[in-house]
């Protein structure tokens, strides 16, 4: 990968979730750590902070046209305050290993098992591996298990935080297969005993992103996009738009699909007090319930 390859991968990377943030950092201070500096190991320094930032500003961009400067900062200091349980005391570090452990066995469980017995039966990671590929692993650790401990609500809660994981467990799978083909050790026998691991992970993959329109949950996949497509077609441009009951705030899916802002409400009683300062103005209230819309009240301001 060349600096410019490595720059757009980074990039796009920044603007789809927080964890590329702790790869930036990581590669930079791995570049800055190391004692000959060359051409490629200037550019790690640099190109991560660079895609960073960009990506970062074009971010706030994006959304602060839409929704104003204050309210993006505001939702995104909230965001991280909620998804790194700062201020959530209840939170300790048993619930977060208690939480990952458990998404570990119900994403990852066969493929686990079978790292598990490989390490214990070859011993591995102390006569295999290259010191490079010792650190690189060990850095691949620590990237997963910062992002973990920095967002522990977000691992907590969700399953699909985990999902990054399975690339450092694929990872050493990989190695550890390519060591042993390399020395011709890789055995029909030992093939008969990755191939229903390998089915069994991917059943268990599709068991939790079941295809359809309907998640292990019963929740739709696209609710947000619901949402949105029905306050397109159900009002007009001149329409003053509020959503009730509607999570998240501001909700940027349901913006785009929308394309438009509109009030987000806490109770009916907020949209009196904002009609009462407009003039022969018409609103329409979506009303959220089970994540999709109930019903749509009209109003008119005096």
């Amino acid at each position: 990968m060349n600096t410019f390859q490595l720059l757009v991968a980074l990039f796009f990377a920044g603007m789809t979730a927080w964890i590329s943030f702790i790869l930036m950092f990581i590669l930079t201070v791995f570049a800055l750590l190391k004692k000959q500096k060359t051409k490629a190991i200037y550019a790690l320094i640099v190109v991560p902070v660079i895609s960073g930032l960009a990506s970062i500003l074009l971010t706030y961009l994006q959304y602060s046209k839409v929704v104003g400067s204050d309210t993006f900062i505001e939702y995104m200091q909230g965001r991280f305050s909620v998804r790194s349980s700062a201020n959530k005391e209840n939170i300790t570090f048993f619930h977060l290993v208690f939480g990952t452990f458990k998404w570990y066995v119900l994403g990852y469980l066969p493929a686990l098992l079978l790292l598990i017995y490989e390490f214990l039966k070859l011993n591995y990671f102390k006569n295999l591996l290259s010191k490079s590929v010792k650190l690189f692993l060990l850095l691949g650790l620590f990237f997963v298990f910062s992002h973990h401990f920095l967002l522990s609500e977000f691992t907590i809660a969700h399953n699909y935080s985990v999902l990054i994981d399975g690339v450092i467990i694929s990872l050493f799978l990989g190695l550890i297969y390519q060591q042993l083909e390399s020395e011709g050790r890789l055995t029909t026998k030992r093939l008969t005993f990755i191939l229903p691991v390998l089915f069994l992970s991917i059943g268990q993959y599709y068991f939790i992103n079941r295809p359809g329109i309907f998640g292990q949950n019963g929740e739709r996949y696209d609710y947000m996009k619901a949402i949105g497509h029905s306050i397109k077609t159900n009002s007009v441009p001149s329409d003053l738009i509020f959503t009730l009951n509607l999570k998240e705030k501001p909700n940027p899916q349901v913006i785009y699909y929308a394309k438009r802002n509109f009030h987000q409400l806490n109770n009916m009683c907020e949209v009196e007090e904002i009609l009462s300062k407009e003039n022969n103005v018409s609103a329409k209230v979506f009303i959220i319930k089970d994540n999709k819309v109930d019903s749509i009240v009209s109003l008119k301001s005096n």
